[in-house]
């Protein structure tokens, strides 16, 4: 019996999901330039999200990148943000950037939820234990779960490590996972938000 093969399959709609662990020479700046400086940074809950982890901006609205002139990391960010753009296959321009800490203690955890109107968002892990919470990301067609081929495939986790950057979809929906552990984690999260190229861009981040 002829095998026909004639067959293939398109992979429609794909999240890129960017994920790296900078090199120990990167690693080694990065860490010492946030440890010098997260001294002075003051952290609180949000109201609105009840007791769930602390922030070092509760409104968004602040970069702490810029605030404690993170330049390691600045170069770092910078660096993978235009890989990430150029495997998009898009132009990297100029751009606004919000960024803040997140402290995770025992018993916190992350809610589901989205960056808003942001284009890229992102996270690098400046202190944990490796088991103090995974980023879960939800599948974005939540129509998936109502299939018995493609309800497994509905959620994808990440355990956090000292070093790891993941650069996502600021609409990709996800959590953290409830930190059961003694030990506190610490993450530097941000927005990427492109300028369109008529817009006075003399003040970008």
């Amino acid at each position: 019996m002829e095998n026909n093969n004639n067959y293939f399959i398109e992979s429609l709609f794909s999240t890129p999901l960017y994920t790296t662990i900078l090199q120990k020479s990167d690693i080694d700046l990065v860490q010492n330039e946030i440890s010098n400086k997260i001294k002075i940074v003051n952290f609180n809950k949000k109201q609105e999200w009840g007791d769930t982890h602390a922030l070092s901006s509760v409104n968004f609205k602040k970069c702490v990148i810029s605030e404690l002139n993170l330049m390691e990391f600045r170069k770092v960010l910078h660096k993978n943000l235009k890989n990430y753009c150029e495997i998009l296959n898009f132009t990297p321009r100029n751009y606004l950037s919000e960024s803040w800490f997140t402290l995770f203690k025992k018993n916190d955890y992350g809610h589901s939820h989205i960056h808003g109107n942001a284009d890229i968002s992102g996270v690098y892990y400046y202190k944990t234990n490796e088991k103090d919470g995974d980023i879960v990301f939800d599948n974005p067609s939540p129509q998936a779960e109502m299939s018995k081929c493609f309800s497994k495939n509905c959620s994808w986790k990440h355990s956090p490590k000292i070093g790891k950057l993941l650069l996502f979809p600021s609409y990709l929906r996800h959590s953290v996972q409830r930190n059961i552990t003694e030990e506190d984690r610490i993450s530097l999260s941000f927005n990427i938000t492109f300028f369109s190229d008529n817009y006075d861009n003399s003040n970008t981040r």
